[in-house]
């Protein structure tokens, strides 16, 4: 999964910073980097917010019951809701890209097990402390 998610965010920099605790949710796990500001999602019990010090990026993620709509069918729904195009499809992964107002947006979202994950960058892709978030993100069944 991981490689999948780095292919789709395309996250090609190295981690700059030392990590902090880990962040610990029912479906996964994910390492902030050291003074990064970590928030729960608003009535989202298995998501996170990353926001970076200087706030040129952050980043979510979000696991949550797929139900009835198949990986097509919610890739469809998430380019509609976030107005992004689909730039990469592999399997069960997809990879978004559009804006957040004036910023830039990256996505990927991906089904697994009944359920689907979605992380979002919002902001300077190219931050060097992404690829250690990406590199830390572990899912759990």
């Amino acid at each position: 999964m991981k490689h999948i998610l780095l292919s789709c965010l395309l996250l090609l920099a190295l981690c700059a910073t030392a990590p902090a605790a880990p962040v610990e949710r029912q479906t996964f796990r994910v390492v902030a980097p050291e003074g990064w500001t970590v928030t729960a999602v608003p009535d989202v019990g298995e998501g996170v917010v990353l926001v970076a010090p200087d706030k040129s990026v952050s980043v979510t993620i979000v696991t949550a019951a797929s139900g009835t709509m198949t990986p097509e069918q919610l890739a469809a729904d998430y380019e509609q809701k976030l107005h992004a195009a689909r730039v990469a499809q592999n399997g069960n992964y997809y990879g978004l890209k559009g804006m957040a107002g004036d910023l830039p947006l990256e996505v990927c979202l991906w089904t697994f097990d009944g359920m689907h994950g979605v992380a979002s960058i919002v902001g300077r892709t190219g931050h060097p402390a992404l690829q250690g978030i990406v590199d830390s993100l572990e899912f759990y069944k």
